[in-house]
């Protein structure tokens, strides 16, 4: 009786599923399979058994934007912390990437049997692949100024 582990690494800023699954050792019949995150990232969503999304909010990354059509010298620059923190209709003009190589985000996985209740710790780890700030940029850049 064990939750199938580990969950595959994923870089940051990047489209991921993952679905839980339990593997039985005996009679017992899987119920049901819930997922609760210890941690949490806006763009992540869990949906029963599963996690999808992009984690873009665990990273400390440090950005100045500033409005689109002014610069850093009419206006005061605006200092955020993570890439999900800059509004549209802004110029990003500063990047300053988190340099943590990996982030662990952590789940609880609670199996319901017909022999009872398994709930377990998962871990997830995140890689923060150089240049992921760089990615961030190129994908935000042409739709918002």
């Amino acid at each position: 009786m064990a939750i199938d582990t580990p969950v595959p690494s994923v870089n940051r800023e990047t489209d991921f599923s993952h679905t839980f699954t339990y593997t039985s050792e005996g009679l017992e019949v899987v119920e049901s399979i819930t997922v609760v995150p210890l941690d949490t990232d806006s763009g992540v969503e869990v949906d029963g058994d599963t996690i999808s999304g992009r984690y873009n909010d665990i990273f400390e990354d440090v950005l100045k934007y500033f409005t689109v059509g002014l610069s850093d010298k009419i206006e005061v620059p605006t200092e955020v912390i993570g890439t999900s923190n800059v509004p549209d209709n802004n110029t990003v003009f500063s990047l300053r990437e988190d340099p943590r190589f990996s982030v662990i985000m952590q789940y609880d996985v609670t199996v319901v049997h017909t022999l009872g209740t398994v709930t377990e710790t998962i871990d997830h780890e995140v890689l923060n692949v150089i240049g992921s700030g760089m990615n961030f940029l190129n994908g935000w850049i042409p739709y918002n100024v």
